[in-house]
């Protein structure tokens, strides 16, 4: 369960309306790339609307606007190699408003100039001041919109006081002679300033305005987007804790499993599941993840904690300071992990309570209502999950008993029959005296029978082995082609005696497979077996080992025999089953070799399909793998050589000894 690690951030991300704007969209942040390319462009603008000017009869200082169009692409070069240097590191949001801020003022300076030899506080050019209103008000938080008016308005009636002073005196705006514009000292000049003024800070406000609406709209949008990534997160952890619920079927691992996941979705927090022992009086932890020894292996007694007794009767506890809840029993040692905040969820299966599935964090008041509700649609699950796994493992055990009877019982009869065995085996040869004709029939047939109740007990004894999850099985590497070569000089003769054409053959450069001791020769054995059993003479019997995909061996064996009626296939597995057909071929027989295949597949991980039909032959696939899955693999098999086919199915609920 480890240590206690780092707990502290928040289940789900804030969402408060005071975010720093560096976490807002990049209107707020990095300049759009789209702005700079465009300062290149003022500049020869700004030639040829005074060439044409000039042309047109205008009276204008062209040394001047062309020294400033002249120094603008100097700075933009100045301005543009400041951005790409500030691009190599983080958090640069703060360097990029001091640029930005530098290239504004520098403008204002430029217009300033531009206004002052292009008529003065009656230069067409004054409006344009607005539009660095406007921007300020786009690009920065706060009040910037009015600065920047305050800016432009300062300027130009700095520069209208500076003409009155006689400090400077702007260029006026002559047509071919004519003067343009009243004179700058007049009432018009002052209407003019002022207009400008009210218009500039009429920009500010309405933009201002503007941006509050939008930076709290783009603010709603975050949050909600926040909120919409925590709940597909959430969503895709409990899908996980699904695939977990229905990949496992045994209670400790399912549990380990969901508090590992849990502690994922929360984050830096940690998950404790606990559940009720018998007689309801005592709490104990069953799993744990990011928990210390120390406070897992700690009992609750209930009558001592009223915390959990709340959360027993059906309620979802929350407590965001545990030090000052004196309800619960392990306070001190939750002090002393320097846990604050809790959530406790029931665990509850139709009307009953299993335990408690709890988050803990270091944090004061960490966990909200929303997260209350995540945790109890998580503890519905998970306490599904601990009913089914409970239940798996009651069949379980029964299963487990019912094996250790049947092997006792038939290990019990073994030597006896042994015995019985030997000694008709003696009577027949002579041994203890001559019998008539009559007598010889009569101990013949009984060693018959003798030797069919040994071939079952046998029987039992292999689908009991192969039940036996809980004694690992000795890994071995076996090559399919070593098992065919057996199979071919075992069951030759047998085919010839019953005059049965047989067949074996083996892919090239096939990958040997990972077996537990000889189960592939004994299922391979058991299914070539009963098709040479079950095939009248003159029929045909052919296994083959194919690949069936990488890190895949397929075991095929066909066969012409008297097949399997459709309407009985789904009880192939059932052990002493034999299909009617097959018991009006021959009274021989068990009904415990598919049985032990289908045991001994699912050791394997593997799969068991059958394909036949009643007078249609059968054909047998068992897929196995090159290394042995851990966890069962899904796989669907809808034809085999063109037949519809049965699934036999393995249930994998049992777990391999590695698992245990």
């Amino acid at each position: 369960m480890g240590s206690l690690s780092k707990i502290g951030s928040s289940f789900a991300p804030g969402l408060s309306p005071e975010r720093p704007l560096e976490d807002l969209p990049s209107i707020w942040g990095r300049r759009p790339s789209w702005q700079l390319p465009l300062r290149w462009l003022i500049a020869p603008l700004l030639v040829s609307l005074a060439v044409i000017a000039n042309s047109l009869g205008f009276s204008l200082d062209l040394r001047a606007i062309l020294a400033i169009a002249a120094a603008h692409p100097v700075f933009s070069a100045l301005i543009t190699l400041a951005y790409r240097l500030s691009d190599r590191s983080a958090g640069t949001t703060g360097y990029d408003r001091m640029l930005l801020s530098t290239e504004v003022l520098v403008d204002y300076v430029a217009m300033f100039l531009l206004i002052h030899f292009t008529g003065g506080v009656f230069s067409p050019l004054t409006p344009f001041l607005i539009f660095h209103v406007i921007l300020a008000g786009i690009r920065f938080p706060g009040g910037a919109a009015y600065v920047f008016a305050t800016w432009a308005t300062l300027g130009i009636w700095g520069l209208y006081f500076a003409n009155q002073s006689g400090w400077i005196t702007s260029r006026p705006i002559v047509h071919e002679g004519v003067l343009l514009h009243p004179e700058s000292g007049g009432l018009e000049a002052k209407v003019a300033l002022v207009s400008l003024s009210v218009t500039i800070f009429l920009a500010a406000l309405l933009v201002h305005q503007i941006m509050i609406g939008v930076r709290s709209r783009v603010v709603a949008l975050s949050e909600t987007t926040d909120a919409l990534a925590m709940s597909n997160r959430k969503l895709g952890s409990l899908y996980e804790i699904v695939r977990v619920i229905g990949r496992e079927r045994h209670l400790k691992r399912i549990l380990d499993r969901v508090a590992h996941e849990l502690a994922g979705i929360v984050g830096n927090a940690a998950v404790a599941i606990g559940l009720v022992e018998e007689g309801g009086r005592t709490l104990r932890f069953a799993a744990a993840e990011g928990l210390p020894d120390v406070f897992t292996t700690s009992t609750i007694e209930l009558e001592k904690s009223p915390f959990h007794e709340r959360v027993l009767r059906g309620e979802t506890a929350l407590e965001g300071r545990i030090d000052l809840d004196h309800s619960h029993q392990l306070r001190g040692k939750l002090a002393d992990l320097g846990i604050q905040s809790i959530l406790l969820a029931p665990l509850r299966v139709e009307n009953r309570i299993l335990g408690t599935l709890g988050i803990y964090a270091t944090q004061e008041g960490r966990f909200h209502d929303i997260d209350a509700r995540f945790l109890e649609l998580t503890a519905e699950l998970v306490a599904m999950a601990i009913e089914d796994a409970r239940t798996n493992e009651e069949i379980e055990a029964l299963v487990e008993e019912k094996t250790r009877f049947t092997l006792q019982v038939a290990h019990n009869l073994r030597a006896p029959l042994g015995a019985a065995l030997g000694l008709l085996d003696l009577m027949t040869a002579g041994h203890l005296g001559q019998m008539d004709p009559r007598q010889l029939e009569t101990t013949e047939r009984v060693m018959t029978r003798l030797q069919a109740l040994d071939e079952m007990i046998s029987g039992l004894l292999e689908i009991g082995r192969s039940r036996d999850w809980g004694q690992e099985i000795v890994d071995v590497r076996v090559d399919p082609a070593e098992v065919a070569r057996h199979l071919e000089s075992t069951f030759g003769p047998e085919a010839t005696r019953h005059g049965v054409s047989f067949h074996v053959c083996a892919e090239d450069g096939l990958p040997t497979v990972q077996s537990g001791g000889d189960l592939v020769m004994r299922i391979a054995e058991n299914l070539v077996s009963n098709a040479i059993k079950y095939t009248p003479a003159g029929g045909e019997v052919e296994v083959r080992f194919e690949r069936k995909a990488p890190g895949q061996v397929r075991l095929l064996v066909r066969d012409s025999g008297i097949g399997i009626p459709s309407s009985e296939q789904s009880r192939l597995s059932e052990e002493f089953f034999r299909a009617s057909n097959a018991k009006k071929h021959t009274a021989l027989g068990t009904g415990l070799g598919l049985a032990f295949v289908k045991e001994a597949v699912e050791r394997h991980r593997g799969h068991l399909f059958v394909a036949s039909d009643s007078g249609l032959g059968t054909v047998v696939a068992v897929d196995l793998y090159e290394k042995r899955p851990v966890s069962p693999v899904a796989d669907t098999a809808p034809e085999i050589e063109g037949r519809p086919v049965t699934f036999i199915g393995t249930s994998y609920d049992r777990p391999s000894p590695e698992a245990r």
